[in-house]
């Protein structure tokens, strides 16, 4: 087990540069007024600058993009790590034509503020997958806390006001906001529970020790699987449940157009060919989401440990140390507390 924990840390951490010694939280001066920003950036406690429309109109500048990088430069210059900039139009691709148009100027440092609106979800997919940074904002709902992580946001911004006159327990929904953006488990806690390995081809540039033929062990190891049971993909008795769930009817009407339709059919998409149609399988142990962390942190998985990891929460691992072709690390780094 200890193995296999460390090949999950191995195969999910994001090797990334040292962030700036900071706090956990980051603030940001909600003003488009330079003379405001001169005086309270010199501080040190605001992390960066968020304008929108409104605020640009309130500080007499006007809403354009040559504004906006004016405003981003004057910001950066004064100290600002970041400058938030709303997008504006009246649909999703005038949103994504001024969001691009708006971080051109600085990509790492502009972040583009779209709402969450049908036309602004889309808007936000489709700019992140253009490689920009982007804020949702105008959150009054837990619920759009899932949005934000399904399109990958770097932020949510909720209206703690009004969230309040709509009658709900402001601080409860951002509570709630927080854990479910956030927590032990990884993408496992919110997105889809498919479970999908990488292909053999995915691990050929790894390096001596990580072919697909190093790799595969860990994987059957780790399986419990309901549906292929112990076989040369797959393997049963480790601590993810891997499931199949019941046939309904709608799927089957699909289905069965696909495969009149003459399209392949695909018996087991971790296998070795995955073009085509066939069922998904889930990590659902007893009706519920088994996520990295329940699977290796779980009270029942900590038990059978010799020596139970130690979690730390509210810490970036910044490297692994693996020692040759050892499966064991040897020790990680990693910032927490500004250490």
């Amino acid at each position: 087990p200890e193995s296999m924990l460390a090949l999950l840390l191995e195969l999910c951490a994001v090797l990334v540069p040292p962030p700036p010694v900071r706090g956990a939280s980051r603030f940001f001066l909600d003003t488009a007024d330079v003379r405001e920003w001169k005086a309270l950036l010199p501080l040190g406690i605001f992390h960066g600058v968020t304008t929108n429309p409104v605020l640009l109109e309130r500080a007499g500048v006007r809403c354009t993009v040559g504004e906006c990088h004016r405003l981003a430069r004057t910001a950066f210059e004064l100290g600002a790590a970041e400058f938030m900039a709303q997008a504006w139009g009246g649909d999703t691709d005038s949103l994504v034509a001024s969001g691009l148009a708006l971080r051109s100027a600085n990509p790492e440092r502009i972040v583009v503020k779209v709402p969450v609106t049908a036309d602004g979800t889309a808007a936000a997919a489709r700019l992140v997958s253009a490689g920009t940074r982007v804020c949702l904002t105008a959150c009054y709902s837990r619920e759009q806390a899932l949005v934000a992580t399904a399109v990958g946001a770097e932020y949510l911004a909720p209206y703690l006001g009004r969230i309040g006159d709509a009658g709900h327990d402001a601080h409860a929904e951002l509570e709630a906001m927080q854990a479910i953006a956030r927590g032990l488990g990884g993408c496992g806690i919110h997105n889809a529970m498919l479970y999908m390995r990488g292909r053999p081809a995915d691990f050929a540039e790894w390096g001596a020790g990580w072919s697909w033929d190093d790799v595969l062990p860990f994987y059957k190891r780790s399986e419990d699987n309901e549906q292929f049971g112990s076989s040369p993909l797959h393997g049963t008795g480790g601590p993810v449940r891997v499931t199949t769930v019941a046939s309904d009817e709608l799927s089957d009407f699909f289905l069965d157009a696909f495969s009149t339709a003459g399209l392949p059919h695909v018996e087991d998409f971790n296998g070795p060919d995955r073009i085509g149609f066939g069922r998904y399988q889930f990590m659902i142990r007893d009706g519920l989401r088994d996520s990295a962390a329940a699977a290796f942190l779980g009270a029942d998985r900590r038990a059978s440990y010799r020596a139970p990891p130690l979690v730390k929460t509210h810490a970036l691992a910044t490297r692994l140390v693996v020692e040759g072709r050892s499966d064991r690390t040897r020790c990680s780094e990693m910032f927490r507390d500004r250490t």
